[in-house]
């Protein structure tokens, strides 16, 4: 009796274990796991979850808006993260193996390449790919602007009229009396050129005494204004451009800052050399804060003369959203100063142009000579960049900003 009551007993055991592998197996076969049960969050864990979840796509919308400012692409190149497609163009292509060089060794053309296994964050991953869709748009632009200035070389080359100049320039001769707005664009860390910028203060200031002029510049925060009669900070003598605020301010000129700092801070993520401020993309982003306060100042003072001082990659016709496209002002002038040998790298489309033997000798030889380049018919202005370019030497011991230049 008491074995059979043993055997009954052992027999539901055994029943009950049977079904309740049934069960386990059914939830492991939901789970797409073999004999493994699914987890799910707790109640706990799914909150911590949506909470992460949340945080990080506030961060990444806060990265995309950046002060207010939109960071989206133009809306004919949306950025795609997520949705990879079928078809992916390779821009090289559209180039022979010399313009490859000429694109490969410019400044303009310089694209954000990050290794494989890089931890970065996700907003720099998407100033990375902003950057780089910018950049192939700007490499089919130039592909247009090569094939018509290959057609029309001739005729541009003939409208740079290239000399050397001894002594001081009188930039009256080419800046026209009714100009609205004076672009001044340098190569930063240059005292030759510095003297170059206070020159053209001097002159324009006596071409218009009593007319209200503004200096913008982005050597200041926009929240920074100097006017005419105010005491001048002792702090301006030891900064950036020290004797060009001087001569403002002797000159009684409004001294305006017109940096987005926010967005510059945003912009300069240093992980790989990615300093986003500079690259193309960011300088565009820059432009657009600058050309909202100028364009706001020409509102309220309509009758004022606007001087715009500032590194030459901002003022450039021929850049990806420049200042003067941004500003929209007609009676504008570029005067563009750089150092000897620079245009090739900073403007792509120099490759192509040699200034003649004779010239170039001459002013290689004498170290206080200028070589002036004055473009005489504006509307090849997109192409070439400038309506007047001064190169003067390099001051030994000095390496201005974009010398340093690696691809």
């Amino acid at each position: 009796m008491f074995k059979f009551i043993l055997c009954a007993l052992l027999l539901v055991i055994s029943f009950n274990g049977v079904f309740a592998q049934r069960g386990n197996l059914k939830k492991s076969l939901g789970s797409g796991v073999w004999g493994v049960r699914p987890k799910y969050y707790t109640l706990k864990d799914l909150r911590t979850h949506k909470a992460k979840k949340a945080k990080q796509l506030s961060k990444i919308k806060k990265w995309r808006t950046l002060s207010g400012r939109s960071l989206a692409v133009d809306p004919a190149v949306p950025l795609r993260a997520s949705v990879l497609p079928s078809y992916i163009m390779d821009i090289n292509t559209l180039f022979s193996e010399k313009e490859l060089q000429i694109i490969n060794n410019s400044w303009y053309f310089d694209e954000v390449k990050l290794p494989p296994s890089a931890n970065v964050s996700p907003e720099e991953r998407y100033l990375i790919a902003r950057n780089n869709q910018v950049n192939m748009l700007e490499k089919l632009v130039w592909r247009a602007r090569l094939d018509y200035f290959k057609k029309n070389s001739f005729e541009i080359a003939r409208n740079l009229d290239v000399n050397i100049h001894y002594g001081s320039i009188n930039y009256l001769d080419y800046i026209p009396q009714d100009v609205k707005v004076l672009y001044l664009g340098e190569t930063h860390y240059s005292t030759k050129i510095q003297k170059e910028i206070v020159n053209v203060l001097e002159q324009v200031s006596s071409l218009h005494p009593k007319k209200e002029i503004y200096l913008l510049t982005e050597f200041f925060s926009d929240c920074y204004v100097l006017q005419p009669g105010r005491w001048l900070p002792k702090w301006l003598s030891k900064v950036y451009g020290a004797s060009v605020w001087k001569k403002a301010h002797e000159l009684k000129m409004n001294i305006v800052g017109v940096e987005n700092q926010p967005l510059v801070n945003s912009l300069c993520k240093e992980t790989f050399h990615t300093k986003f401020a500079e690259r193309m993309d960011g300088t565009a982003r820059r432009n657009e804060a600058w050309a909202h306060v100028v364009r706001s100042l020409m509102k309220k003072h309509p009758n004022a003369l606007f001087i715009v001082y500032a590194g030459g990659s901002h003022v450039d016709a021929s850049y990806y959203r420049n200042l003067p496209a941004l500003i929209g002002e007609e009676k504008s002038f570029i005067i563009d100063f750089d150092l000897p040998d620079m245009k090739p790298v900073f403007k792509p489309l120099f490759n192509y142009m040699s200034i003649p033997g004779s010239i170039y000798q001459s002013f290689a030889k004498n170290k206080n000579s200028k070589l002036i380049t004055f473009l005489l018919d504006e509307k090849y202005k997109k192409w070439i960049g400038f309506d007047l370019s001064v190169t003067v030497h390099m001051v030994p011991g000095e390496m201005p900003k974009g010398l340093k230049h690696e691809k």
